[in-house]
């Protein structure tokens, strides 16, 4: 791939950050996700906060350490693949804001992001249930 990731330490960004599949909300605070790569993480046992500590980090790279795959038409979670078809679609949203580049995407400070796959067609829930806890984070660094 072409991920260019900058050394450990070489920023230190929050993101919110949530996942769907087919309404259920992925539960980041368990241990197996937990802590997977010095680069990016969540810590603490919170599972609504990545804390990314490399330049040019991606969604796409965040998520391989937790054993997810994303493409723009597929999420594979621990090898079970969840991939668009007639009824089911996986969308990404950034700040409310549909994204097309999926586990391309750079992620920023105190973005706001979604993976979402399933059959609704009215994200505004999900988009809500995004926490605020970035930026506390960032405040207290």
């Amino acid at each position: 791939g072409s991920v260019n990731l900058g050394s450990v330490g070489s920023t230190h960004t929050h993101q919110d950050f949530k996942m769907y599949v087919n309404g259920q909300m992925v539960d980041f605070s368990q241990p197996k996700y937990q802590l997977r790569s010095n680069l990016v993480h969540f810590e603490e046992s919170n599972g609504n906060v990545i804390h990314t500590h490399a330049t040019g980090m991606t969604v796409g790279y965040m998520l391989g350490t937790l054993n997810i795959e994303m493409t723009s038409e597929c999420l594979s979670i621990d090898g079970v693949r969840y991939c668009n078809n007639g009824n089911s679609k996986l969308k990404m949203y950034v700040n409310s804001q549909p994204s097309s580049e999926f586990g391309s995407y750079l992620m920023k400070d105190l973005d706001k992001i979604l993976v979402s796959y399933g059959n609704e067609t009215d994200l505004s829930g999900q988009i809500a249930s995004i926490t605020n806890e970035a930026a506390t984070q960032s405040n207290a660094k």
